[in-house]
């Protein structure tokens, strides 16, 4: 869901800066730190000053609600005023008796304090509200420039809230408020942000511990479309974390999602310092942290990381608890994409958690449709540098898919599906795959054996799962082998599609097509362009033996880079394949590691073949003439025939299989290759 909140509240401030100018706008300028109300009449602007010859913040206010028009309050509060110095220093401090309200649309200016004085606190703003200060059923007005004010919007809407220091900001039901700002100095900084039972509002530029979207769907008060950050990097927020010890046990969300539709959250630094280097609080537990009931939530391009729980005495010494993103709840339509998730700013897996990517049991869940990653450009998640899992599926979920990504570095297993049991670690695979758990324990693809020479790197292996179903088969590769044998996956490479039936035997039909572009899968260079063309051989008779039988379907894969150079490949590196059934929804890849052995140097211009034998038994001899279809940016470009035969040796006994062969005729790409920079995420 797409909301142009830029065009909504600019329309609304056209109208109101137009209102304002018809009903003459007028300045009010506070000059005193007292709280005194002694003016009378209509207590309009023009009754204004009272006997004491000076107006408070209390007069002020009264004043702006009683007057037509949007009036501007000011503050000229002389220095021999300033009280609690030792508390604030540098600061006018005002104390308005059961707190500051104002009900009619207001501009309140604190930097007009720091234009009077001069710049007395460098840290922050000049003017301190020392009580609640609300805007009440507001629309459009602005409050900026105060300093450790605890600033609440509740009702009206298309209120601005920006360039407050220190400060904690809260929004209930306010549509359309904006906290922050693409340009300098309009984003706050301070403690938390909370978007209560409001829809359409934008989060952005702020430099803050917290930001919390929370809702109320049964009540029928969801959190709808809010947006926290954005694709700029003006509007991207540093959310440092936040948590709190109790009896020594550390926990906190340091951005909480709870009830809420449609809502988004993009290219945020969340838990680390500004600088993305170091980790921003002990005590936060979650990165991003769904509860309650949540639909439709896009977390997009965001660095999380250094969201690891320390605990301390008395009872959770040495604990070390935490996840950069906790799916937890009920709802439908969790999209996580294009994270560096776990890697601090020099894109160094330095800053994990204890799991990347965690699914927890809710007894009203689980949450449908969670999708972690994918095969688009700029969709594959960076997921390393975890104490254990990558990603981590509990066994009451059963469709959570995760393609293409880069999951490296992890103490435990990439992928890691709890059994019903909850056990972790590697799950054997079981004849047609009919054990449970989460993402149904799906079975992992097997690599039998890999053949390489100067050009070419070969891999054949099966896959044994459920009958009559279609799996898409991703390969990664690894500068080495995982020690448990099942690897991680660093480098996508590429995906291949597998179908069985009742008896494990032909493949269907399938058409493919791939994309061509620019490749921004994480790990590979902005400059490496690629040609992709799905390639298929239509069904025609084939003459074999003097038998008339239907040739099988060969596709071909070309990737083609435009320069063509030559780099070491790693001695020793990994393999890896993962499977995913697609006959019933998305299902997660599991993957299985083979030691590729000894490379030598391969040339940068790949060709992949894959081919696909014809079903278990003793063995089977296919002849077949194939012709290949050449495109260059979508252009024709020529036709190639050869005739080749191959002997395919596969048995199974009583299992749904289906054999797999893949062909690199060179390598994608050097293993080390620069990661994405923060422009190109």
């Amino acid at each position: 869901m797409k909301v142009d909140f830029g065009l909504r509240y600019s329309a609304s401030l056209s109208f109101l800066i137009l209102s304002a100018i018809s009903a003459r706008a007028q300045t009010i300028t506070v000059d005193t730190a007292s709280d005194v109300t002694d003016f009378g009449g209509a207590q309009q602007v023009a009754n204004l000053p009272g006997p004491d010859g000076k107006v408070s913040l209390a007069e002020a206010g009264l004043a702006s609600d009683n007057t037509p028009g949007v009036q501007t309050i000011a503050f000229h509060v002389p220095q021999s005023e300033w009280t609690y110095q030792w508390l604030y220093p540098g600061r006018a401090v005002l104390q308005p008796f059961l707190g500051f309200r104002v009900f009619d649309t207001v501009v309140l200016d604190a930097t007009t304090q720091t234009a009077f004085t001069g710049d007395t606190n460098p840290a922050g703003g000049e003017v301190v509200i020392w009580a609640q200060t609300y805007l009440v059923n507001n629309i459009g007005s602005t409050l900026r420039g105060f300093d450790n004010t605890q600033i609440s919007v509740s009702g009206g809407s298309a209120n601005v809230i920006q360039g407050n220091t220190q400060s904690s900001i809260d929004v209930y039901d306010s549509a359309f408020t904006v906290v922050g700002g693409a340009n300098p100095g309009e984003g706050n900084t301070g403690g938390t942000i909370k978007i209560d039972r409001s829809s359409n509002n934008v989060v952005i530029g702020n430099t803050v511990q917290r930001v919390r979207v929370l809702g109320w769907i049964a009540g029928g008060q969801p959190a709808a479309n809010v947006r926290i950050g954005g694709p700029s990097l003006g509007e991207r927020n540093y959310i440092t974390g936040y948590g709190t010890w109790s009896e020594g046990c550390p926990g906190g969300t340091t951005v909480q999602i709870f009830d809420s539709i449609g809502v988004v959250v993009e290219n945020n630094w969340i838990g680390t310092t500004p600088d993305g280097m170091s980790q921003g609080s002990l005590a936060s537990t979650a990165g991003v942290g769904f509860e309650g009931e949540n639909y439709n939530t896009i977390i997009r391009n965001n660095r999380i990381a250094g969201i690891l729980g320390h605990g301390t005495g008395p009872h959770c010494v040495g604990w070390l608890v935490g996840a950069a993103i906790s799916v937890y709840g009920t709802g439908s339509g969790i999209s996580i994409v294009g994270n560096a998730i776990g890697l601090n700013a020099n894109n160094e897996p330095l800053l994990g958690s204890v799991t990347g990517i965690e699914t927890s049991n809710y007894y009203l869940g689980p949450i449908q449709n969670v999708v972690i990653g994918g095969s688009g450009p700029g969709d594959a998640n960076e997921i390393a540098g975890h104490l254990g899992a990558g990603v981590s599926v509990s066994n009451t979920y059963a469709g959570v898919r995760v393609a293409g990504n880069s999951i490296h570095d992890n103490g435990g297993l990439g992928i890691d599906l709890i059994t019903n049991g909850f056990l972790t670690g590697v799950t054997p695979n079981d004849p047609l795959d009919v054990d449970t758990g989460g993402n149904g324990l799906q079975n992992f693809p097997v690599i039998q054996s890999l053949t390489s020479t100067a050009t070419t790197l070969r891999i054949v292996g099966t896959l044994n799962s459920s009958v009559s179903s279609s799996f898409a088969i991703e390969f990664f590769a690894s500068p080495q082998a995982d020690a448990s044998g099942f690897g991680e996956g660093e480098v996508y490479l590429g995906s291949t599609n597998l179908s069985t039936n009742a008896s494990g035997g032909r493949r269907q039909r399938r058409r493919r097509d791939l994309l061509h572009g620019e490749d921004q899968q994480p790990g590979l260079r902005a400059s490496d362009r690629f040609e992709r063309n799905a390639l298929a051989r239509r069904r025609q008779p084939v003459r074999d033996r003097g038998r008339e039988r239907a040739k099988r379907e060969e596709r071909t894969l070309v990737l083609r880079r435009e320069r063509t150079r030559r780099f070491a490949v790693p001695r020793r590196h990994a393999l890896h394949a993962a499977a995913d059934p697609t006959h019933d929804g998305p299902e997660l890849r599991r993957l299985a590691a083979f030691d590729a052995g000894l490379l030598g140097d391969l040339q940068l211009r790949l060709r992949c073949v894959v081919r696909v034998g014809q079903g278990p038994g003793a063995g089977a001899r296919r002849r077949r003439r194939r012709s290949v279809l050449v495109a260059r940016s979508g252009e024709f470009v020529g036709r190639r025939t050869d005739r080749r035969a191959r002997v395919h040796r596969h048995a199974v006994s009583g299992r749904a299989a289906r054999p797999f062969e893949r062909s690199f005729t060179s390598a994608t790409r050097h293993y080390r290759s620069d990661r994405r920079t923060e422009s190109e995420r």
